[in-house]
């Protein structure tokens, strides 16, 4: 920290912009210990402190005459003084601080900035979107294309035999989420892709698959399943398989924590979607639909598969 000496006052006062123009107080050292700065003639006194090191305080005099120079100073090491370690960080903190309200003020004017910020703000709440409805949906994201391609190509009639789907229930015909489903082949026993079933026990994956393969059906608290099917002939509606109960399985607190945490992530997804079509508009407004197209685009994506979810949800009510 630099301080002048006040001839008036006869004081030593803190180094300001309006008096001794771009100049930076307090400062720090650059990587050869040095504070690259140009004072007027005058007396000044500098206090310099550093992390682990004891404070020094030296007055001296930048002039023509001699020794009217800025001062070499050096610091001892004092790694035990606590409150020398306190008063430090607390500068630091202080001064970081006010660098981030000067330089959020300096820009707070700039309409650049303001556009990046606001494009910045509207791109997340599109992303949060697409990750929330990966868990309302409890789906995987990179599961996301196939769920979209599927039921495409399901209204334009064309899913069947190009794609292997169905349901999972239970024994009382309630969807089992999350069960592992693994393609295994009949003659290698090597597993040769795996799924999930999302909330509404709905799995799909390409049929890129030729013959007879095994699906292996796990999931805790089920017994684990294996069932043949034949991919060249598979039924019209899908396949319907029920997993029986197995062993009791009872969750930790955490993991009831972390599917409640998960659960109510998922059940603000409706929310963020109206929020995003809500600053979308007022974009459009602003920056035109050209502007705004590729963010709208992805929002009738997220609409879309945010409808199918919803027709599959009812399907399973209806059965």
């Amino acid at each position: 920290m630099l301080y002048y000496f006040d001839p008036q006052t006869h004081r030593y006062l803190p180094l300001s912009q309006e008096l001794f123009g771009d100049i930076l107080n307090p400062n720090y050292t650059n990587a050869q210990g040095q504070i690259p700065v140009i004072l007027p003639a005058g007396k000044y006194r500098v206090e310099e402190s550093a992390l682990l090191y004891g404070k020094v305080v030296k007055v001296f005099t930048i002039g023509s005459g001699i020794d009217q120079n800025y001062p070499t100073i050096y610091l001892r090491r004092d790694p035990f003084n606590a409150s020398a370690i306190i008063q430090f960080s607390t500068n630091y903190l202080a001064d970081t601080w006010n660098k981030i309200v000067l330089t959020v003020q300096e820009y707070s004017s700039s309409i650049r900035l303001f556009h990046l910020f606001a494009v910045a703000v509207l791109a997340s709440f599109v992303l949060i979107n697409f990750l929330l409805f990966t868990l309302r949906v409890q789906i995987k994201a990179h599961h996301l294309p196939i769920f979209f391609l599927f039921h495409i190509d399901k209204m334009l009639n064309r899913h069947e035999q190009k794609y292997i789907y169905g349901t999972i229930t239970d024994e009382q015909k309630r969807p089992v989420s999350q069960a592992l489903i693994e393609f295994e082949d009949r003659d290698t026993k090597k597993i040769l892709l795996e799924i999930l079933t999302n909330k509404t026990g709905k799995f799909y994956c390409r049929n890129n698959f030729a013959g007879e393969i095994n699906l292996l059906i796990s999931k805790t608290g089920y017994e684990i399943t294996t069932v043949p099917i034949n991919t060249l002939t598979l039924p019209e509606k899908g396949l319907n398989f029920v997993l029986p109960k197995g062993t009791q399985h009872f969750h930790s607190g955490f993991a009831h924590l972390f599917a409640g945490i998960i659960e109510s992530a998922g059940a603000l997804f409706e929310t963020s979607l109206v929020v995003t079509l809500i600053l979308e508009l007022l974009f459009i407004s602003i920056y035109g639909l050209l502007k705004t197209c590729p963010y709208l685009i992805l929002s009738v994506l997220n609409i879309l598969l945010w409808l199918f979810f919803i027709h599959e949800h009812e399907q399973n009510k209806s059965l």
